[in-house]
């Protein structure tokens, strides 16, 4: 009865704390409500006597990639949140195909059969050697997607975030070959500085 409650108190958590990442519109609120879910998530595989997951969710996910967003969000400029502008057409199409997709996937995810013997028994042991053949042998293909997405949202962050003034103009480049022709005249000048006065 106790487990009941403990699971469905960090499951309400961690679904609320999901939907305040994608529904707020300040940034701060966003990652801090991200963090919240990723406390829910290892509360979750605590449950799961999956201590590994757990620790590595809180120590690498909160300790580390939520403090980073959180940096990142902060240091920001304000013009790279412009809730003013128009959300186009082909924008809309792009984020309701997007969500059917994900609600489809998570709708096939608890809709499928899972037979018990794909999770380890309580009181067996659960190796790390175990959770790297689950990952990479069993796994594999969707290592590489959940690769491919996180791809695609760090490009997308890029896009997001860039300034509107062409590359061309922000790139410093160093021209070597001007550098090695300058003469000592071109790049010194001696000033004889008169006492109490200055150089203009």
């Amino acid at each position: 009865m106790i487990e009941q409650i403990v699971f469905y108190t960090l499951a309400t958590i961690t679904v609320l704390a999901s939907i305040c990442v994608i529904s707020l519109n300040n940034p701060i609120y966003n990652v801090l409500s991200l963090v919240v879910a990723f406390f829910g998530v290892a509360g979750l595989y605590f449950m799961l006597n999956a201590q590994f997951l757990g620790l590595s969710m809180i120590i690498i996910y909160v300790g580390a990639v939520s403090v980073f967003f959180l940096f990142v969000v902060m240091t920001l400029e304000s013009s790279g949140y412009k809730h003013e502008e128009k959300i186009s057409w082909k924008k809309k199409a792009l984020g309701i195909f997007l969500g059917t997709s994900f609600g489809a996937e998570i709708a096939s995810i608890i809709l499928l059969k899972i037979n018990a013997s794909d999770f380890p028994k309580e009181g067996g042991s659960f190796t790390l050697k175990d959770l790297a053949l689950s990952i990479f042998h069993d796994h594999v293909y969707l290592l590489e997607l959940m690769g491919i997405i996180l791809l695609v949202a760090m490009l997308g962050a890029i896009l997001i975030t860039a300034n509107k003034i062409p590359i061309q103009q922000t790139l410093k480049k160093q021209k070597a070959h001007q550098q090695n022709e300058r003469s000592r005249e071109d790049s010194v000048k001696i000033v004889k500085v008169e006492f109490g006065k200055g150089i203009k």
